[in-house]
């Protein structure tokens, strides 16, 4: 009996410790220096609105929808900081360069400010408490969000040579699906990416590549909906926009393979349970450029390949609370080119 409480102990251990499969010898070098200096605290809304119904400030959502060719446009007054970065030429593409010139380059679409209702109904089939209360937010800032997961072979050209599951998947198989890893993996590769535009002189003023917020993850996963989905309520279309249990069987798929939402992202639904910079508490009423707690547990957005009801890959969907040093294969990321956060250093 006392032999099998020492086995199950150490099984314990050996469960809380596992790491993600990238190497370790890119050392942390005061990981998300960008972003934690954010006061820790949940629920970190940067200019309260006061609390007016969700239900009478929908009409301010959402800025005009597009395709991926075509720029969403901001529906707010002032001037969008970011204008300068598209030149008023109405591009939605920006591409971030590797370490491998023949490398395929990080491409990200172009999220004009705006306004949304985050969470769901209290009605919403699938819906948990996590995502509520509803909430109505506005992003005054635009940003640039990777059209793509980030895959293996764009990390490995970011970060070096890694050992991914080559022993489940050999790698030439792997190139173009999601890297998995831990929160801490994926701000390291945001910290590099930034250093190396930097160092090349492509890193606009004020900016920094690093994991989205949640706000700022549900707003371009609605792309301007209001639905379950960002295709809309009708489960019957999940084939045609994600991969998720039921056509994939758990296993992960190259990116880029189903449909975009109407701004031109894919995977945001399935795929892989996309890792956020925070972890926020909804409040209610609404809320300007909301940044919740930063640095202790991990959010996933999204759903991943592995989920068998679609319900779990709704837009409203949160799911996660590990550690930031631990991962899951179902894991995943993508990227955001965005202005400094208020109380950071670039």
């Amino acid at each position: 009996m006392g032999a099998m409480v020492v086995l199950v102990a150490l099984l314990m251990v050996v469960v809380m410790r596992m790491r993600s499969p990238i190497d370790d010898g890119f050392a942390v070098h005061d990981i998300a220096k960008q972003a934690t200096r954010v006061a820790p605290e949940a629920n970190e809304e940067i200019g309260r609105g006061d609390s007016s119904s969700v239900q009478e400030s929908a009409q301010l959502t959402p800025p005009q929808a597009g395709d991926g060719t075509s720029m969403p446009r901001s529906t707010l007054d002032q001037p969008d900081p970011a204008y300068e970065l598209i030149g008023g030429n109405g591009e939605s593409l920006h591409y971030a360069c590797t370490n491998d010139p023949q490398a395929t380059p990080l491409e990200l679409v172009w999220i004009a400010p705006g306004s949304f209702i985050m969470g769901s109904p209290e009605n919403e089939q699938g819906r948990s408490s996590l995502e509520g209360p509803q909430t109505h937010v506005t992003l005054t800032r635009g940003f640039w969000m990777g059209k793509y997961e980030v895959t293996f072979s764009q990390y490995e050209n970011v970060m070096g040579e890694i050992k991914p599951w080559r022993f489940l998947t050999p790698r030439e198989e792997c190139a173009n699906r999601r890297v998995h890893g831990t929160w801490e993996d994926a701000m390291q590769f945001c910290e590099r990416l930034s250093e190396q535009e930097v160092e090349g002189g492509r890193m606009p003023n004020g900016y920094m590549y690093r994991l989205p917020t949640e706000a700022e993850w549900e707003y371009a996963c609605r792309a301007g909906t209001t639905t379950r989905f960002s295709f809309g309520d009708d489960e019957s279309l999940a084939d045609s926009y994600m991969w998720y249990g039921r056509n994939c069987l758990g296993k992960s798929q190259d990116v880029g393979t189903k449909q975009p939402n109407p701004w031109g992202l894919y995977d945001m639904h399935g795929g892989a349970n996309e890792m956020c910079l925070d972890f926020l508490t909804y409040s209610g009423g609404g809320v300007t450029n909301p940044v919740g707690s930063i640095g202790r547990l991990c959010v996933y957005r999204g759903g991943d390949c592995g989920i068998w009801d679609p319900a779990m890959c709704r837009s409203a969907v949160r799911s996660g609370g590990l550690p930031i040093n631990q991962g899951y294969i179902g894991g995943g990321f993508r990227i955001v080119l965005a202005p400094l956060l208020p109380g950071s250093n670039p």
